[in-house]
C-alpha cells in the first residue's frame, strides 16, 4: 500500500512538472527581431521587413515583462530620398517601448506587435514614431 502512494505521488510530481515547463512560452513575451525569428531581450530588431529600411542595433534592455519591454538603442531609418533604393540611412539614439501582447498562432506564443520609439534628437522630422510589429514570415 506505502508504495501505491508513492506511486502516485511521483506521478502527480511528474505532470505538475510537464505543466509547468508546456506552460512557460505562455508566460513570456517575445518579439519578432528578424521578420523570421522570435526572440526575448534581443539586440537588433527589424521594423520594416519588405525593404530594410527602418530598424533598430545595440538594443540594450532596462525591463522586460510580459506587458511592456523597455530599452535603448540606436535606430536607423532610410530617408528614401530619391527612392528607398538610393536613399540615405540615418541613425540616432532612441529609447524603444514594447507593448500590445497578442497571441501569435505561427509560433505559438504571445508576441509584443506595437513598438514606441522616441529619439533623444528628431529624427526625419519625428520626435517620436509608434509602429505595429507582426507575427513572423
Amino acid at each position: 500500500m506505502a508504495w501505491r502512494i508513492i506511486a502516485v505521488c511521483l506521478l502527480l510530481v511528474c505532470v505538475a512538472g510537464g505543466a509547468s515547463a508546456n506552460a512557460a512560452p505562455a508566460r513570456r513575451t517575445y518579439v519578432t527581431n528578424d521578420c523570421t525569428g522570435v526572440r526575448v531581450e534581443p539586440r537588433a530588431i527589424m521594423f520594416t521587413c519588405a525593404d530594410g529600411n527602418f530598424y533598430a542595433r545595440r538594443l540594450a534592455w532596462g525591463s522586460w515583462h510580459r506587458f511592456r519591454a523597455v530599452g535603448e538603442g540606436a535606430i536607423h531609418r532610410n530617408d528614401c530620398e530619391p527612392s528607398c533604393a538610393g536613399g540615405t540611412f540615418h541613425m540616432r539614439r532612441g529609447r524603444v517601448v514594447l507593448t500590445h501582447r497578442r497571441w501569435c498562432d505561427d509560433v505559438h506564443r504571445y508576441l509584443f506587435r506595437r513598438v514606441m520609439i522616441r529619439f533623444r534628437r528628431p529624427l526625419l522630422g519625428d520626435e517620436r514614431v509608434s509602429w505595429p510589429l507582426a507575427c513572423p514570415l
